[in-house]
């Protein structure tokens, strides 16, 4: 499940600090206004988070993020998903698209984006593209305007990524493209934004 955990981004800090500094940083906040900022809702005093269509419960108070199971979920998703409702910016998407490299810091990692996500999407549906649709559409993906096909993925409420998949021609292969809506960078890092696009890729290989 941990399927993009150190593989696009060097973690000089390991996963107990960035928790703390995550925790620490929300140890003020109420939830209400915490969820109110990033598109939430509150539930029985936790914050609750729309994450790739599954729904997580952080309780400040007790510094624990749970599934919808109860069960604490493991320490890379639970750093993802606090620095979410961390941050400051309450900053609603805009339709406008930026490229990985176009993020802060994108050019230097897009190599290691790129095998992640480009890569893996090609691979999986050059020539099927109508699994790509099926498997979009079950991710509950909105279509885009971009040829030839494409699909918009609410990765958090206001954290959304666009995929394109151009179709093979007889002069080129299959193509794929993994779009940011510009408001994504207000919410996330860059690192943080390359994990979610790997982690969409993943689901929509998979099926």
């Amino acid at each position: 499940m941990d399927e993009a955990a150190g593989l696009l981004f060097p973690r000089p800090v390991g996963y107990e600090e960035a928790l703390e500094r995550a925790w620490s940083a929300l140890a003020s906040q109420n939830p209400q206004d915490v969820a109110d900022r990033k598109g939430l809702f509150v539930q029985d005093g936790c914050v609750v988070i729309s994450f790739l269509g599954q729904t997580y419960f952080a309780d400040l108070s007790a510094r624990r993020v749970t599934d919808a199971s109860g069960k604490e979920v493991y320490p890379f998703l639970r750093v993802l998903l606090l620095h979410y409702i961390c941050g400051s910016s309450s900053a609603m998407p805009t339709g406008e698209w930026l490229s990985f490299r176009q993020l802060r810091g994108g050019e230097t990692y897009y190599p290691a984006f790129a095998a992640r996500t480009v890569k893996r999407l090609k691979e999986r549906f050059g020539g099927r593209e109508e699994e790509f649709v099926a498997a979009s559409k079950s991710l509950g993906g909105r279509s885009l305007a971009f040829s030839d096909i494409s699909f918009a993925f609410d990765v958090f409420p206001y954290v959304v990524i666009g995929v394109v998949l151009n179709k093979a021609t007889e002069e080129f292969g299959a193509e794929a493209v993994v779009l940011f809506d510009s408001a994504a960078a207000e919410h996330l890092a860059t690192e943080d934004l390359a994990v979610c696009g790997a982690m969409l890729v993943g689901r929509l290989v998979k099926g």
